[in-house]
């Protein structure tokens, strides 16, 4: 649970994100049932990546600040900012999206005003080739924060290389309420037959995502006769037509099924059902999805790019990492979990499940406690 003395009660806490979903709902929920006033910030009602549903709560407030398609200018949404938080009186301001201008004038005009504003990241080094001159350009976007909350050691890392110096770090961000996320699960799916269980991924139809090295994979693994599972793809996208036309071309159409977007209640479901989930991405901050699987007591198999591997994944544990840019790699981490009998698989998937309170939200908790204690000792 979360540690009662770094939770002072009287504290108002302002979290900002571009959009809300179940997940940034999850650490507001959690934060205001820990003590906090909570007040959140959107900058929009919608995402520009992610179809979010919808939901919210009474533990907390949320303000919106772009309710159209529009987007205001940065001077203007920068505004906004300043005076949804200042209206809160809050001493202690979370900003995500650090490289929003919009967001930088914000932090910077708050700092000034003497607020202490805490940067939310979880960006690691190894995401994509990096340039220098943006690197530098991001160092300067970061000198008004007085903190960080971030998802992973390597994200701690990142900072560093950026120069955060001696500006205190905290780690739990990329987490969830895996006790929302198993209760929305039928019981019925525990018992579906070993031999039936499914791989499944549950991603957006994204170059980043790596589905064609999933999808070649699975198709050597059928070709070897010990593909006789299906696989399960949960997920939308502009590469979805594309992604089809290539099962097509696999011969691998007729065991491969293509989901769409689906929402939490049914993805906990499926992957309860699952065998294993794949996430096999060349680009990942973190991946959350993971934190479900887990959650689940399904085995992972899991980028070694993604964030998650740092902090949830346990190789040969929990699930198995792979190299994604490395097709026979998947072929054998999928090979591996398919002939695993179920007496075996049942235990790594007991691991799965013991591990899943490393990815529980009452690190987020802790690590938002964690930076308030500090601030107020220092200050």
């Amino acid at each position: 649970m979360t540690d009662m003395r770094l939770t002072p009660a009287s504290q108002t806490i302002v979290l900002l994100w571009e959009s809300l979903g179940p997940y940034h709902h999850d650490r507001l929920r959690a934060l205001a049932r820990s003590g906090y006033r909570v007040q959140a910030i959107e900058l929009a009602e919608t995402s520009q990546d992610y179809r979010w549903d919808r939901s919210s709560s009474g533990d907390y407030d949320v303000t919106t600040l772009s309710a159209g398609p529009v987007r205001p200018s940065s001077v203007k949404l920068a505004w906004r900012i300043v005076r949804a938080s200042w209206q809160t009186r809050a001493r202690h301001l979370f900003f995500c999206h650090y490289d929003k201008s919009a967001v930088l004038l914000a932090a910077v005009i708050l700092r000034l005003a003497g607020r202490r504003v805490y940067t939310m990241v979880d960006s690691k080094f190894d995401d994509y080739p990096r340039q220098l001159p943006r690197e530098c350009l991001k160092a300067l976007f970061l000198l008004p924060y007085s903190g960080a909350l971030v998802a992973s050691r390597r994200s701690v890392e990142y900072l560093s290389f950026l120069g955060f110096g001696k500006r205190p770090i905290a780690q739990g961000y990329d987490t969830i309420d895996t006790g929302r996320f198993n209760r929305t699960i039928e019981p019925v799916a525990h018992d579906t037959p070993y031999a039936e269980r499914p791989f499944v991924v549950v991603a957006r139809l994204v170059p980043k995502k790596n589905l064609g090295l999933v999808l070649r994979a699975y198709a050597q693994l059928d070709s070897t006769g010990a593909g006789t599972r299906e696989l399960h793809i949960i997920g939308y996208g502009p590469m979805l037509a594309d992604l089809e036309q290539q099962t097509e071309e696999l011969g691998i159409a007729a065991r491969t099924r293509f989901l769409g977007q689906q929402p939490s209640s049914y993805i906990a479901d499926a992957l309860t059902r699952s065998l294993a989930m794949i996430l096999a991405s060349t680009e990942e901050q973190f991946g959350l999805v993971v934190n479900e699987a887990l959650a689940t007591g399904t085995p992972v198999i899991v980028s070694s790019n993604a964030g998650a591997v740092d902090e949830l994944v346990d190789n040969l544990g929990n699930g198995l990492i792979i190299n994604p840019s490395n097709e026979v790699d998947l072929v054998r981490a999928m090979e591996f979990m398919a002939g695993l009998s179920e007496t075996e698989w049942r235990a790594m998937s007991s691991r799965a499940s013991a591990s899943a309170p490393r990815g529980h939200v009452r690190h987020f908790c802790d690590g938002v406690a964690r930076l308030v204690r500090d601030a107020s000792a220092s200050s």
